[in-house]
């Protein structure tokens, strides 16, 4: 809801999940208070708006 709010459209997962990657990272960020590939993922996946923006 973050990212639909700040113009953004939903955070598309559909790499990560294909690959487990987005297991892999929450296991660490679990085990490990690493979530540096959590974020990444999610930064990979957002997508700008182009309805929203302003010209």
């Amino acid at each position: 809801m973050l990212a639909l709010q700040n113009g953004y459209r939903p955070i598309n997962y559909e790499n990560a999940i294909d690959g487990e990657q987005y297991i892999q990272a929450s296991i660490e960020a679990v085990q490990y208070a690493d979530v540096s590939k959590l974020e990444k993922i999610i930064f990979d996946g957002l997508i700008k708006n182009k309805k929203l923006q302003v010209k």
